[in-house]
């Protein structure tokens, strides 16, 4: 009976992953969408190691998730990283996962992971134009950095 369940189970996985392919955006598609200022080269391929790790079925503890936030945060807050069209190009990524991405990513993620990344695409745009309203937040670079540091996995 359990066999049989499990069997079930994954089909109506298997079902639902086919009548939802497609229907989302892609990597190239998002990333094209969030970059209105014209982000650095070097952000893109961090950007897409983040997206590749949320839709991926994390490793036991998200080791590998965690890396990518922290690679994106490192870069965001070092001095060739911190600009307007980085900052708001990985909030904007981040704050169209749910509407624009092939699939939202796991709802299975630790709370604490989820605060890091909702505070990404919070006001992180505003680090650079408008830096009191991203520190009144708590979504700089600079401040989320340690959190994501500090992800237990």
């Amino acid at each position: 009976m359990l066999v049989e369940i499990q069997d079930a189970e994954e089909r109506i996985e298997s079902d639902f992953e086919e009548s939802t392919a497609g229907t989302g955006m892609g990597f190239e598609e998002a990333y094209m969408s969030a970059d209105s200022k014209g982000a650095s080269s070097e952000l893109r391929p961090l950007v897409h190691r983040l997206y590749e790790e949320l839709l991926t079925e994390p490793a036991p503890g998200f080791d590998r998730l965690k890396g990518s936030i922290v690679s994106v945060l490192e870069f965001l807050a070092s001095p060739e990283g911190r600009t307007d069209a980085n900052c708001d190009t990985v909030n904007m990524f981040l704050m169209d996962v749910t509407d624009q991405w092939e699939r939202p990513w796991p709802e299975d993620l630790p709370d604490d992971f989820q605060e890091v990344l909702g505070a990404m695409a919070d006001a992180l745009h505003d680090t650079v134009s408008a830096p009191e309203v991203a520190e009144n937040f708590g979504s700089t670079p600079e401040h989320l950095l340690p959190m994501a540091r500090a992800l237990r996995t």
